[in-house]
């Protein structure tokens, strides 16, 4: 019988396994993005043209780097907005740290004009769930000759 050594620590201090053959268990998801798939989050965001509005946003990570993303605002009075689309997290798909930068291709709407947006960022997220981001987004209208930039600003949870 062979003896090895045997060593006792918890899970949570485990980040992988290499075996001898070259194979690396990475013992599943340790992307923050992957623990807390579904987000909720709340913000402000300001136009450079225009004022502001309040946003929330409800998201899904399909795979550590790719976000599906929906968003809902407005700004008190008849303005709304709204957009979906996707955001690509550029951090190592198994980083265990919560900061990402990011980039997406979100279209959209707001009060009847079709836009694209391309939102640019950094986002962090906590072990424990908490989120937040900051991000410079460029649209563009479909509907008319307008370019327009806000620069958002989130806090939320994810489940």
């Amino acid at each position: 019988m062979i003896e090895v050594p045997l060593f006792t620590t918890k899970f949570s201090n485990l980040t992988k396994i290499e075996y001898s053959n070259g194979i690396v268990d990475m013992l599943g998801y340790q992307s923050p993005r992957m623990k807390h798939r579904l987000g909720l989050s709340t913000g402000i965001s300001l136009f450079t043209d225009e004022g502001g509005m309040y946003t929330g946003s409800l998201d899904y990570f399909a795979s550590p780097n790719i976000n599906l993303e929906l968003n809902l605002g407005g700004s008190g009075t008849t303005e709304y907005y709204s957009s979906f689309g996707s955001k690509l997290y550029l951090a190592n798909k198994n980083s265990t740290s919560g900061f990402s930068p990011f980039v997406g291709v979100l279209y959209g709407n707001e009060s009847g004009y079709s836009f694209f947006e391309v939102p640019v960022g950094l986002s962090y997220i906590t072990k424990f769930g908490f989120q937040t981001s900051l991000q410079l987004s460029a649209l563009d209208y479909l509907d008319y000759t307008y370019q327009s930039a806000h620069i958002e600003w989130r806090i939320g949870w994810r489940l």
